[in-house]
C-alpha cells in the first residue's frame, strides 16, 4: 500500500509540474493580450485628448472673432454728420496736423544740440588755445586736436542745414 501512495503522489507531483509548465506560456500568451490592450487604449485616449485640444482651440478662435467683430479701428462708423469725402479730408488734416507738431518737435530739438554742440566746441577750443600758449601740449597734439574740432563743427553746420530746410518745409519761409 505504501507503495500505491507513494506512486500516487510521484504521479500528483509530476503531473502538477506539467500543468505548471504549460500555465507560463498562457499567462504570457495573455500579458501580451493585457498589453496590446492597453497600448491601443493608450492611443485612443492620446487621439481623444488632441481631438480635444483641436476643438478647443477651434472654439477660441470662434470667440475671439466673436469679440474682436466692431472694435476695430473703424475709422468711419461715426461721422458726425460729414459724408465719406469729408471726412476723409479731415482725417488727412489731422494726419498732417500731428506730421507737423512732431516735426516742429524735432527742429526744437535740433535747434537745441546745435546750441549745446557750438558751446562745447567753443569751449574746447579756448581750452585748446591755453593749453597751447602755456606749452603743455606738443604742436603735434596741437594740430590732431584742432582738426577734431573743425570736423566736429563740420558736422553741427550740416545739423544746422538740415534743421534749416526742415523750418522752411514747415513754415514755407
Amino acid at each position: 500500500m505504501k507503495k500505491y501512495i507513494y506512486a500516487a503522489a510521484v504521479a500528483l507531483i509530476f503531473s502538477g509540474t506539467l500543468i505548471a509548465q504549460g500555465k507560463p506560456e498562457k499567462q504570457a500568451q495573455e500579458k501580451a493580450k493585457m498589453a496590446k490592450e492597453k497600448s491601443i487604449e493608450q492611443k485612443n485616449q492620446t487621439k481623444d485628448k488632441a481631438e480635444k485640444e483641436v476643438q478647443k482651440g477651434k472654439d477660441n478662435i470662434k470667440e475671439k472673432v466673436k469679440e474682436n467683430q466692431g472694435k476695430g479701428n473703424a475709422y468711419g462708423t461715426d461721422k458726425n454728420g460729414l459724408s465719406g469725402k469729408e471726412f476723409g479730408q479731415q482725417r488727412a488734416e489731422e494726419a498732417r496736423m500731428k506730421s507737423r507738431k512732431e516735426l516742429e518737435i524735432s527742429v526744437e530739438d535740433g535747434q537745441r544740440k546745435i546750441k549745446n554742440a557750438r558751446e562745447k566746441i567753443k569751449k574746447s577750443t579756448d581750452e585748446l588755445e591755453r593749453k597751447h600758449r602755456e606749452r603743455s601740449i606738443t604742436n603735434e597734439e596741437y594740430e590732431r586736436r584742432k582738426r577734431t574740432i573743425e570736423e566736429a563743427s563740420k558736422e553741427v553746420n550740416k545739423l544746422e542745414e538740415q534743421v534749416k530746410r526742415t523750418k522752411e518745409i514747415i513754415f514755407g519761409n
